[in-house]
């Protein structure tokens, strides 16, 4: 709409094609015509209807245009039925319909409705599976991806001229683009869309649908991750939800207890601050697994190589929360210590 001369004192002039382009919604179109542009001292024409705001006031054309404008609505929802089954069958028969194909994977050249792998990104996803299950945390991941220098998707398509906005020039990884990733069916070789729907016609933003809804077609392209990976890193990101849910207001009613080194201690492999927690009025502390694993020269990896320490019962050691005395075992085995040189049990000085 070319109203230059908005909200300026002299009347302007904005043309059309025709009505239908202008608007479809009647009510809206109709306030724009009648009350927004009069207001606003703008002269509106639609050439090929031959309606003019100048001279249509009281005519008889004035008295069709709301008529015409709610024929352009109808017609505009009927079109958005049209192309909606259209894409609903499309779906149906397994054919992608997206503008952007998933990370790694690229529109075939034979058939833009088929997904066939990307040889230069597939290989980072399958790292990005790798590091995952060997229980490498989301930020890590991100951390290296950027290390390495490995292009962002966004960045991706500005590097291969398909956005071209400058934004994109520079992005980086982030921590939700990797769980993204992570728990995308698609890898799997199954097609899955219909995630969200909107109406074209009324302009609503998309909105979300129920899985039990979603278009689900299986083995419609290679597959980039196998079964036991791609759902052994699910059962991962579960066991982290639990762990947070069930983390969740545990010890409020025991007050708080100022942590001198809150901020100060960090893990060497995440680099995230580790934390002190609870445990019924008194407190486990793990401090000295990770003095002996510095003087050791180990890491997490190493207790998940060498002693199959899952990465759940790290994060539960980070926590500070308990774990079994299986579990100690094998940790003084790995590092060739005692259960002292694990934790230290503190008291609760107040009980």
């Amino acid at each position: 709409l070319a109203a230059s001369g908005i909200r300026k004192k002299f009347r302007s002039l904005s043309t059309q094609g025709d009505l239908s382009r202008f608007g479809r919604n009647y009510k809206e179109t109709g306030q724009y015509l009648e009350q927004i542009f009069p207001f606003l001292d703008v002269r509106f024409v639609a050439v090929n209807d031959g309606f003019d705001t100048l001279t249509a006031e009281r005519s008889q054309d004035g008295y069709i245009v709301p008529l015409k404008n709610i024929m352009n609505e109808v017609y505009s929802r009927d079109i958005s039925r049209k192309v909606s089954s259209a894409l609903e069958v499309k779906q149906q028969r397994g054919e992608f319909i997206g503008s952007w194909p998933p990370y790694s994977y690229r529109k075939s050249a034979e058939d833009k409705h088929r997904l066939e792998p990307d040889p230069e990104t597939a290989p980072v996803l399958k790292d990005i599976f790798k590091w995952r299950i060997s229980g490498m945390g989301y930020l890590p991941i991100v951390r290296r991806l950027n290390e390495l220098g490995i292009p962002s998707p966004s960045r991706l398509h500005y590097l291969r001229g398909e956005l071209k906005s400058e934004r994109f020039s520079d992005s980086i990884w982030h921590v939700p683009i990797v769980k993204m990733i992570l728990r995308n069916e698609v890898y799997l070789g199954h097609l899955i869309q219909g995630r969200t729907k909107n109406d074209i016609a009324s302009g609503r933003k998309l909105v979300p649908v129920p899985r039990e809804q979603w278009v689900i077609v299986r083995n419609t392209h290679q597959p980039l991750i196998d079964e036991n990976t791609f759902w052994a890193v699910q059962e991962l990101a579960q066991e982290c939800r639990a762990a947070h849910e069930e983390s969740l207001g545990k010890f409020d009613s025991l007050g708080t207890i100022p942590n001198i080194l809150k901020g100060l201690v960090f893990c060497a492999d995440c680099k995230v601050p580790m934390s002190s927690v609870k445990a019924g009025g008194s407190m486990i502390s793990y401090e000295p697994l990770w003095n002996t694993m510095k003087k050791r020269g180990a890491t997490t990896y190493t207790l998940q190589a060498k002693g199959n320490i899952s990465s759940s019962t790290i994060r539960r050691l980070k926590k500070g929360d308990s774990v079994s005395t299986n579990t100690l075992d094998a940790l003084c085995k790995i590092l060739d210590c005692t259960v002292n040189d694990i934790l230290i049990y503190i008291p609760d000085t107040n009980a």
